[in-house]
């Protein structure tokens, strides 16, 4: 069992060596989101209670929004900013306009290895924790990975789930380098 903050007991039977999984804050017991190690948590709005990998503690963490791709694109016509966690091949090819490309994962010989030094990168490019960021990929996979991440640091993550995929099928603005074409 493990205890939130506010003293009600919760069932951790979820929980593996692995992964711990996140407690979202309602009023049943025991519910849980059930994700892969590193994955984001995909909820509704409200706050959310992390249990402390080896502890018993919980930590309390900011939701994660999560919007559809047209949504995402009026955001970024307001003036937030959008980084782009695409490999930089795949940002090449296209990207939506003003997007930022710091890779969550980059491609090799061997497959897709992680960023090591991608939160940091992010926090040189957005140095304001506080500001609204918009986070988008292919397809809303990595970039929920990645919000998962930032939100020990950023405050106000929003995660575009349809990524560029919907993106393009929204015909939402894009920049595409000439040499993509």
């Amino acid at each position: 069992m493990l205890q939130r903050a506010s003293g009600q007991r919760v069932c951790a039977a979820h929980n593996s060596r692995a992964e711990m999984a996140p407690v979202l804050q309602s009023r049943v017991p025991c519910r849980y989101i059930k994700q892969r190690a590193g994955a984001a948590a995909l909820m509704a709005p409200g706050a959310l209670q992390r249990p402390i990998f080896g502890s018993r503690a919980l930590v309390r963490v900011a939701a994660v929004k999560r919007l559809p791709s047209t949504e995402a694109s009026e955001l970024l016509q307001s003036g937030m900013p959008y980084l782009d966690v695409r490999t930089p091949e795949e940002f090449a090819a296209g990207h939506a306009v003003g997007a930022v490309n710091i890779p969550f994962w980059f491609k090799t010989a061997d497959g897709m290895v992680p960023n090591p030094d991608f939160v940091t990168k992010v926090q040189e490019a957005f140095p304001n924790t506080q500001e609204a960021l918009v986070v988008g990929c292919r397809s809303g996979n990595r970039s929920a990975k990645a919000c998962a991440q930032l939100e020990q640091e950023y405050s106000n993550l929003i995660d575009d789930a349809g990524g560029w995929l919907g993106w393009v099928e929204a015909q939402l603005p894009v920049e595409i380098p000439a040499k993509a074409l």
